[in-house]
């Protein structure tokens, strides 16, 4: 091996060594980074305008958390993204708290997080342009790879729907992190590379320009922002993985000793990942894996065929962005796949080709190619269905993160293009990215209503029963029943004729038949859905609610309200039901007890102090009667 040699340019070193980035260059990189930013910004700007949809309906526009904002131990113990659905397993403390700034800021309406979303978006494009400029050295692949990554059409549903800032969250501070990492790692040179005699090229020597000592806050920064990312989304936790598959590409250029020598620097990422998982058990608990519905009668070999197909559809949207969907999920076509299926043999086959083209690239020394193809498939691995089973069969948002491979990969290729074809490259490039651009604004328009979204949906994938029960909301709120109705019973039909029994739908449709006071056929949709789900809260707490009108069928109400309320302790509705239906039983003691258990969690209401007073009142309490009539009075003077 050769000897090192000093130099007043720089020093000589060994391959195995790694190679120094050149300095950022405000005038040119700036401009450039600045450029993109903008360029993504305005494909993106067409879902300001958006409304709330989908998730972001209980999530943000009717989540009562987010008005208490700086309320931290709240956002950081909450087992739940909103206050809906009690524990179901979500853990994003500030992703939520983000949320409850933004609504600070910019009131409870959608624009302010629709606004944070499209300029996050463009400040992750310029740091990816930043993170690929200081690994590969190449403003035409940096530029190329940043602008792939920032205006693909698949960020739409990320971008688009104001839920998408717990993603846009994760990415933004887990790239920072990346490049604070290997801005510890490899440092800028304090001087320029020399250039290297022809000896020493032959034998296979680097020119590494002399450094200043690690600063090791870069660490301790990438450290930090590596926890930030996972408190907006538990899917950054494989960036250290990512981290430690761009070092040995790009950074030790494959020499596994070098890399090798900086384990416990990898190491060290375990520590926020350990303090995320606590905080993640202490509100949580532990992990409980959703089975996706329309994966249920699929065995481990089918659920692994499944994933093969959905990752191969995956790759071809990353190149033909055409067909873009909020849900997948068909019911109308749930049969397991087989090794006989065209999908899955397509499937096999694209890994095969796949497999080719690693080699060439492998044999042509494509590092940067070959590091975003590990990056894809390592981002998506944890989400593919293929370790085990996860509540989603395909969606478009489980590609934000793995798509940066996809834009790695394909950035030296237009690189390349651009340095020694250039009009062919700009063209190239020009096409590509403006294809890029339009399908993502017309997208965005598509997310900018519940109807818009859901008739969009529809059209694509007539099978997604969500679709047709989101659908049925937005005839019913706009009077148009008979259409709401037609949705819900297509839904009950989809799933519910799938062999998968949709609550949902019934509740809904119940609820429609009982406004139209066609009460026998929506009570047998509440009664199917009590006897097919004993605990369902609405089912229980509505049919109670429809029987405490019939006196001779309210001791069953009264014992319907009392399962809801153990169903949702916390809830008001079935408290104020059960203590309605039990003072028209005359038990006005047993309706005060019923009430007064919504206390601890309504105690601002002032409604329930009226109740409470009434029923004091029957009671003979007067003097507590009087008592909780001037709180109330008091509560409404506020």
């Amino acid at each position: 091996m050769a000897t090192e040699s000093n130099s007043a340019a720089g020093t000589v070193a060994p391959a195995e060594r790694c190679r120094s980035p050149r300095p950022w260059d405000w005038g040119r990189d700036g401009a450039l980074a600045g450029a993109l930013a903008l360029v993504v910004f305005a494909a993106f700007a067409s879902s300001i305008g958006n409304d709330h949809v989908y998730d972001d309906l209980g999530v943000i526009r009717d989540n009562p958390r987010l008005d208490d904002t700086w309320n931290l131990r709240l956002f950081f113990t909450a087992p739940n993204l909103s206050d809906a659905d009690g524990n179901n397993g979500l853990y994003r403390p500030l992703f939520v708290w983000s949320l409850a700034l933004l609504r600070a800021a910019f009131g409870a309406g959608p624009f302010g997080v629709h606004l944070a979303n499209v300029v996050l978006n463009a400040l992750l494009a310029a740091a990816v342009y930043a993170l690929v400029r200081r690994l590969v050295d190449r403003r035409s692949v940096a530029f190329a790879a940043a602008a792939l990554f920032g205006l693909h059409p698949v960020h739409t549903e990320v971008v688009a729907n104001g839920v998408g800032l717990a993603e846009l969250g994760a990415a933004f501070f887990g790239v920072v992190a990346a490049i604070l990492h290997f801005a510890y790692v490899n440092p800028v040179p304090s001087e320029p590379e020399r250039a290297l005699t022809r000896a020493e090229r032959r034998r296979g020597e680097v020119a590494v320009g002399p450094t200043q000592p690690p600063q090791r806050a870069l660490h301790f920064a990438a450290v930090a922002l590596y926890f930030v990312a996972l408190c907006f989304k538990e899917s950054i936790a494989v960036l250290p993985a990512l981290l430690f598959v761009l070092d040995f590409a790009l950074v030790a250029r494959e020499a596994w000793r070098v890399v090798m020598m900086r384990l416990g620097l990898y190491l060290s990422y375990a520590l926020p990942l350990g303090v995320f998982l606590l905080l993640r058990h202490s509100a949580v608990g532990g992990f409980e894996v959703a089975l996706q519905e329309t994966m249920a009668a699929s065995n481990t070999f089918e659920r692994w065929l499944l994933a093969s197909e959905v990752l191969s559809k995956y790759v071809g949207q990353l190149f033909f962005p055409l067909q873009l969907c909020a849900e997948y999920s068909d019911y109308s076509d749930i049969a397991p796949p087989s090794l006989g299926d065209a999908a899955v043999l397509a499937s096999l086959g694209l890994w095969a080709a796949l497999g080719l083209a690693i080699w060439f690239l492998r044999r042509g020394g494509a590092a940067l190619s070959l590091a975003g193809i590990a990056w894809f498939f390592l981002a998506i691995l944890p989400v593919s269905n293929l370790l085990f089973p996860i509540g989603t069969a395909r969606a478009d948002r489980l590609l934000f993160l793995p798509s940066l491979g996809f834009a790695l990969a394909l950035g030296p290729l237009f690189g390349v293009l651009l340095e020694r074809a250039r009009i062919v490259g700009i063209g190239l490039l020009t096409v590509v990215l403006g294809f890029y651009g339009w399908r993502s604004a017309t997208r965005c328009l598509d997310w900018r209503t519940q109807e818009s979204l859901w008739r969009v949906t529809l059209e694509q994938n007539p099978g997604a029963a969500v679709g047709w029960t989101l659908l049925g909301d937005v005839e019913a709120a706009a009077g148009r029943t008979l259409e709401a109705e037609q949705c819900y019973r297509r839904a009950i039909e989809v799933r519910d004729g799938a062999g998968f029994f949709y609550p949902e739908a019934h509740n809904k449709l119940a609820a429609l038949l009982v406004k139209r006071d066609e009460r026998a056929e929506a009570e047998s949709h509440y009664r199917l859905v009590v006897a097919r789900r004993p605990q369902q809260y609405v089912a229980l707490c509505n049919l109670g609610e429809m029987l405490l009108r019939d006196s001779e069928r309210r001791s069953e109400a009264i014992e319907l309200l009392r399962r809801a309320t153990q169903a949702k302790p916390s809830e008001l509705a079935p408290r104020v039901n059960l203590s309605q239906a039990l003072k028209l039983a005359g038990r006005f003691a047993e309706g005060l007890v019923a009430l007064e258990a919504a206390l601890p969690f309504h105690s601002a209401n002032p409604l329930v102090w009226e109740l409470k007073a009434e029923l004091e009142q029957l009671s003979g309490n007067s003097t507590a009667a009087s008592a909780s009539s001037t709180r109330a009075q008091q509560l409404r003077a506020r």
